[in-house]
Parts: C-alpha cells; structure tokens; sequence
C-alpha cells in the first residue's frame, strides 16, 4: 500500500495484524501499519539491530500523514544505524 486511501481502507478484524508501506522515498528497514480490532491504526518502524528485531511506534495514522511517517521512519533508521535504539 502506497496511498493515504489505502490506509483508510484497512478494516478493523477479529484479530490485530499489520501490513507493510511501500515507497519509493523510505530507507532500508521496513514501515509498518498495525490494525487493531477496535479499528487503531498505529505506523511502525521495523528494523534489525546484529541479529535483534526493533519495532518503534512513529504515532497513529490519523495524527501522521503518510509522508510525515516515512520521515519518522527514516529518522529512526539513521539513529539505529548508528546504534541508538531509544530516546
């Protein structure tokens, strides 16, 4: 999903899940939207510190535009690359 349309079309269900934000202007690592069953929607930062999975919540998607969260997203690759993993 690339759009802020497509963001609004994700459904609450049953269970939480998450689906990835592609783009052409996000660095390595990988963005996230998690759906829960009440129907938040929160983006995430995934990325890999050695062999460790890091998830940072960049805020919910109704306070982040799209491209506000490919920045925070960015952001937080460079800090994790130079090995901060909290603020």
């Amino acid at each position: 999903m690339t759009t802020a349309r497509g963001l609004q079309a994700l459904k609450a269900e049953d269970k939480k899940y998450t689906c990835s934000v592609k783009t052409s202007m996000m660095a390595k690592g990988g963005l996230l939207v998690q759906v829960t069953p009440n129907g938040a929607k929160t983006f995430y930062s995934r990325l890999r510190l050695s062999d460790k999975r890091i998830d940072i919540r960049l805020g919910a998607v109704n306070e982040l535009s799209l491209p506000e969260a490919v920045q925070e997203h960015n952001e937080a690759v460079a800090m994790v690359s130079q090995g901060i993993t909290h603020v």
